[in-house]
């Protein structure tokens, strides 16, 4: 207990966890808590704090993939919302121009306010994404925001084309970004466990081992 106690007292206020701890339930400061009341408990103990630690870094895990979704979901809608007005253009090609004006307003206005949600989910993440992440948001925030400046005066098509790329380009990019968080975070809870479990083997062979030299030194009585 006092090895898993260590190493969650080494990391408790790294930036990558305090930012998602504090959105838990569980808190890490609570697992940590109940690894340092079990130590000396023995095995009983031992089995406990193990599945302490494995429901926080379940916990953690989840609510890391929660906050980059918040980031990357509305990102995801704008792309395939793209898809879906640029099939309008011909459609609408013959409205009045006040219409078309209104209708392109009306998804401009919807583009932003999706890209702005997901630039506000940025402050949700750990420093370390965010670095990572900011750049390509504020380009999509960017392009869209400029958007309806560009439709009303070029031609809707290319724009539209010019646009599905980019977000294309940029969203490749966030993939990229968050798969590599996400295998990170699948290499840690490997890396612990992994130690975890040796530990729990070796803890259980000595255990045995004492069991049987009391058992040789009974027969040998």
């Amino acid at each position: 207990m006092a090895f898993l106690s260590g190493v969650l007292g080494a990391v408790k206020n790294e930036n990558e966890v305090t930012t998602y701890d504090k959105y838990m339930t569980n808190k890490l400061e609570t697992v940590i808590s109940t690894l340092n009341s079990k130590i000396g408990s023995g095995r009983a103990g031992l089995v406990e704090s193990v599945g302490a630690v494995k429901e926080w870094l379940e916990g953690y895990e989840g609510m890391v993939s929660e906050k980059i979704n918040e980031v990357k979901h509305p990102i995801e809608s704008i792309k395939d919302e793209i898809k879906r007005h640029k099939n309008k253009i011909r459609e609408e090609e013959e409205f009045h121009i006040s219409d078309q004006i209104s209708n392109w307003t009306g998804r401009a206005v919807w583009y932003i306010e999706k890209a702005q949600k997901a630039n506000t989910a940025l402050e949700k993440i750990d420093n370390l994404l965010f670095d990572k992440l900011n750049h390509n948001v504020k380009l999509v925030l960017q392009g869209v925001t400029i958007f309806l400046d560009d439709a009303m005066n070029k031609d809707l098509e290319n724009i539209y084309n010019t646009t599905e790329t980019q977000m294309m380009q940029v969203l490749d990019e966030i993939y990229e970004i968050v798969e590599n968080k996400n295998k990170a975070i699948q290499w840690y809870l490997r890396k612990h466990f992994t130690h975890l479990h040796e530990k729990f083997k070796k803890f259980n062979a000595e255990k045995l081992g004492l069991l049987k030299n009391v058992i040789n030194e009974d027969i040998g009585r």
